[in-house]
């Protein structure tokens, strides 16, 4: 099983650039550059302790929204995020450099529901682990303007789930489930200016294998995770983020993974930059 991937947690804001089209035109895009820095205490993976000490991540995003003039668009993107680490967990090489993750997917969006298809290639130049690759499908819905005339309270739900292609580093293709919820509490976390919390809670699962119990066999729960993320966005191109999250950890391999530890928190503060 592959357990050293990045998990894609950052709050990275989406710029809107200049239309690459002329004005009016229903088929208008918009090129998006977002660039984040952020800093963490120690470096879980969905339920999976990797690192135990402070690590740095870098990630650069790119994405082309695409308007087709309806209530539909396309947005492809592509990524790249690299984990600086301390050298003891390095092997040979850019001892330091703990691992590197290009992206490449496309975003469907339809009125207030988002599917994104990605692809995820992981390679080590600290020699850390064996190269991996995975496909992964995000379903999430804004129910912000329903929750505005019914139950108030705005959840954001979403559904994710990755199936390994490759994976050097156990030899062993396994699957993962997530379900999650990012209620707003404070603010409104797309704003251009101002402050915003929200208070993630995501449920990892295993369909096959992604977590075992102490015989082996597929453990279907693997950690629950929970814990305010807020964001001070300074203007349209600059964001501060933080977080403080809480996980306990299901599943007897990822128990074993953090030492026999059950319960954990991990903190992150970031700046994100969009262009």
């Amino acid at each position: 099983m592959h357990l050293f991937v990045l998990a894609t947690t950052a709050a990275i804001a989406n710029s809107v650039s200049p239309s690459t089209t002329t004005p009016g035109d229903p088929r208008a895009a918009s090129f998006s550059i977002d660039l984040d820095l952020e800093a963490s205490t120690r470096y879980f993976f969905r339920g999976y302790r990797v690192i135990d000490d402070p690590v740095a991540q870098i990630a650069l995003d790119l994405s082309l929204e695409l308007d087709t003039g309806s209530s539909f668009r396309l947005t492809p993107f592509a990524g790249f995020r690299s984990i600086l680490a301390p050298a003891k967990y390095g092997h040979d090489g850019w001892r330091n450099w703990n691992e590197a993750i290009t992206t490449a997917g496309l975003e469907l969006e339809w009125n207030h529901a988002t599917l994104d298809l990605e692809y995820n290639l992981y390679t080590y130049p600290s020699d850390f682990s064996g190269q991996a690759q995975e496909v992964g499908a995000v379903l999430a819905f804004d129910d912000a303007d329903l929750a505005a005339s019914s139950y108030r309270l705005a959840l954001h739900p979403h559904v994710a789930t990755y199936v390994e292609l490759e994976d050097r580093g156990d030899s062993s293709l396994d699957q993962y489930l997530e379900l999650g919820l990012e209620p707003a509490l404070l603010g409104d976390r797309d704003s251009e200016r101002g402050f915003s919390l929200t208070l993630p809670a995501t449920l990892g699962t295993s369909t096959d294998h992604f977590y075992t119990d102490a015989s082996g066999a597929n453990e279907f729960l693997g950690f629950l995770s929970v814990g305010p993320h807020a964001r001070l966005a300074l203007s349209r191109f600059v964001q501060l983020h933080a977080a403080a999250d809480y996980l306990h950890l299901y599943a007897d391999s990822a128990v074993a993974a953090d030492g026999g530890e059950r319960d954990v928190l991990v903190g992150t503060f970031g700046i994100a930059v969009s262009f």
